[in-house]
């Protein structure tokens, strides 16, 4: 979250995470970004996981406090595999 930039809009505050730490030699499983994942806190977070592929970061922030989770993906063969 330090390399994120955070603004506080009146409804929130908004994370965006320096996506060339989220990235690992263009790898894009949870287990590659689970270095990065751990270091947030989800506890009583409503999260929105736009282009969430098959759901597997989603899943993992259901399961690691969340309040409230859903995620969005536009390509249906990538939803249809989660």
């Amino acid at each position: 979250m330090k390399k994120g930039i955070s603004t506080d809009s009146g409804d929130g505050i908004y994370y965006a995470i320096d996506e060339s730490t989220v990235f690992s030699n263009g790898e894009r499983g949870i287990k590659d970004r689970l270095p990065i994942l751990e270091k947030i806190s989800f506890k009583g977070e409503e999260v929105l996981d736009l282009g969430c592929n098959t759901g597997e970061i989603t899943r993992y922030i259901a399961r690691n406090g969340a309040k409230w989770v859903d995620g969005f993906e536009y390509c249906r063969g990538h939803a249809m595999a989660g």
